[in-house]
């Protein structure tokens, strides 16, 4: 999917983690850095079945997210690990993370995006991920032309330096977990994390397939074609 933003250069610190950019230093408050667990950073367990009934097996990596409830409409960057073992932060504010080295969304396991809450110019992508409640819609388009149905669970809040329990894990039924920082600032720094776990409903097409065209009645009056003899 072609690109539709232009991005602003800058070094930028976000909740300690230096980003490289080409521009000016711009101090951001609303980053997401997520504390990786050791089994993570050896690429985990081995996977164990998929759930039967929603395991998507797919084949593209995760282009863009949509949130219908909240009008999310964001492109998803692929971010790895950082020197200081978080998860990586997308580097543009508008965009959202997904973890490559982890699982991809739709197979078996919990496939992780993270963003930005806040920016230094206001609202990030994820600044009204936490309005969001069981049952919003959750969808990912994939590069392979596929769109991941997801359904939100639930919505949770866990202490910054913190991960919740099957965070990054492999294995079971496909799901979706999306992560960013809270709103309650301390004076220092943010006091919490907000994550939405989403679990696969169904795959569709993002281009639909054209519907094959079958050949109408013949015309009034017209012959049928002379057989060859």
């Amino acid at each position: 999917m072609p690109d539709r933003r232009s991005r602003s250069g800058g070094r930028i610190r976000a909740r300690g983690l230096w980003i490289a950019l080409p521009l000016a230093l711009v101090f951001v408050a609303g980053a997401c850095l997520v504390l990786l667990p050791g089994t993570v950073l050896t690429r985990g367990r081995p996977a164990t079945g998929p759930s039967p009934a929603v395991a998507a097996a797919p084949v593209g990596v995760p282009d863009w997210l949509r949130i219908p409830a909240i009008g999310l409409d964001a492109r998803v960057e692929s971010v790895g690990v950082t020197a200081q073992g978080t998860m990586g932060v997308p580097t543009d504010p508008r965009d959202v993370g997904w973890y490559a080295p982890g699982v991809r969304p739709g197979e078996p396991g919990d496939a992780v995006m993270d963003g930005f809450m806040e920016w230094s110019s206001g609202p990030a992508a994820f600044a009204d991920l936490s309005r969001l409640r069981a049952g919003d819609e959750v969808d990912v388009d994939l590069s392979d032309e596929r769109r991941l149905i997801f359904r939100v669970d639930r919505l949770a809040r866990f202490p910054f330096n913190q991960s919740l329990p099957g965070l990054f894990e492999r294995g079971g039924s496909p799901r979706l977990s999306l992560v960013t920082s809270s709103s309650r600032w301390n004076g220092t720094g943010y006091e919490d994390r907000v994550e939405v776990d989403a679990r696969l409903v169904s795959t569709t097409r993002t281009t639909p397939t054209p519907a094959p065209t079958t050949p109408g009645p013949a015309p009034s009056g017209s012959r049928p074609p002379a057989r060859s003899r």
